[in-house]
């Protein structure tokens, strides 16, 4: 007479559970890795802009005092030479750190004085002259082989867009 032991009954009737359980498990896993690495290169990426666009702000603003200064003796409107040798300088700047500008509509002037009512410094937009330059960078196109297309993620594509659209902004005064 053979006696069945019960507890190797229990282990033969879930057979391939541990399989099932450990295949959700890799899923899970492995969804969150792929987030990560996403999630970390956005933040590279929107560090890195906003490195170059805080340069080209900065290089805007020394532009607007340095070609007051060097203005060529033909130039009559000095105000209007210096702001577009700003932009070209922002341009440039933001070029050599790898990121696309439009000197016409991402360099935006303007000027910042103390306000002595509420005590605050405070920046008027589209004036002039000028002592306060904003820089802005963007990667919003939706033509992702655009200079300024939206920044290519590695494993978002699998749960939808694989795309994002990041931009990054900087202000610096004379």
């Amino acid at each position: 007479m053979k006696t069945t032991h019960p507890i190797r009954n229990i282990n033969q009737n879930r057979r391939g559970a541990f399989l099932v359980l450990a295949f959700f498990c890799l899923v899970v896993c492995s969804s969150f890795v792929a987030f990560s690495v996403d999630l970390g290169y956005l933040n590279l990426s929107k560090t890195e802009m906003q490195n170059a666009v805080d340069a080209a702000a900065l290089a805007a603003a020394q532009e607007i005092s340095a070609a007051v200064k060097d203005a060529p003796p033909e130039v009559t409107d000095v105000t209007a030479y210096a702001k577009e040798q700003a932009r070209i300088q922002a341009r440039d700047v933001a070029q050599l750190n790898g990121f696309y500008l439009d000197k016409d509509t991402d360099v935006t002037f303007g000027r910042r004085s103390f306000n002595p009512v509420t005590e605050t410094f405070e920046v008027i937009w589209n004036v002039s002259p000028a002592n306060v330059v904003k820089v802005v960078a963007r990667r919003d196109n939706e033509d992702v082989t655009a200079s300024d297309g939206k920044l290519k993620l590695f494993f978002a594509g699998i749960a939808g867009d694989g795309y994002a659209k990041i931009k990054a902004e900087a202000i610096a005064y004379v």
